[in-house]
Formats: structure tokens, C-alpha cells, sequence
């Protein structure tokens, strides 16, 4: 989470930070919760620990596009 709100967006990637929350989010994190509850039965226990998958898959996002410096931008000049 601070890779994104403090060190991406700091550096003016703001668009890749836009687009990793909405994929995790709509793409990943509720669909999977949504199936698994409803389709599945799966306890509200399990559900609740769901939930940070889409965090992991932020985090995996995050640190590929820190280790490849892509998102530093020249905010001075």
C-alpha cells in the first residue's frame, strides 16, 4: 500500500496506480469473493482472508514497477 500511495504516485505514475487499483479490485478481488461466497459456500471466514488477495496482487503490481524504475518522472523541470 505505501509503494502505491506513497512512492508511485509521488513520482508521478499516476495512471499505472489508477489502473492496478481497478484490475485488483473489479477484476480480481471481487469476482473472486463474490463466486467463492455465493457459488461455493465457502465460510465467511475464508471470504474475509480472500480479501487480501487483491492486496497481494497489488503488492506483486507494485514491486515489478518499482524494481523497473518505469515510474520515474522528471517532476521538477
Amino acid at each position: 500500500m505505501t509503494m502505491i500511495v506513497g512512492i508511485l504516485r509521488a513520482g508521478g505514475d499516476i495512471r499505472f496506480c489508477f489502473y492496478q487499483d481497478i484490475i485488483a479490485q473489479w477484476v480480481i478481488g471481487i469476482p473472486v469473493v463474490a463466486i467463492c461466497a455465493l457459488v461455493f459456500k465457502i465460510p465467511v471466514e475464508w471470504i474475509y482472508a480472500l480479501l487480501g488477495l487483491e492486496e497481494l496482487v497489488k503488492w506483486v503490481g507494485s514491486t515489478i514497477r518499482l524494481r523497473s524504475k518505469k515510474w520515474m518522472n522528471n517532476l521538477v523541470a
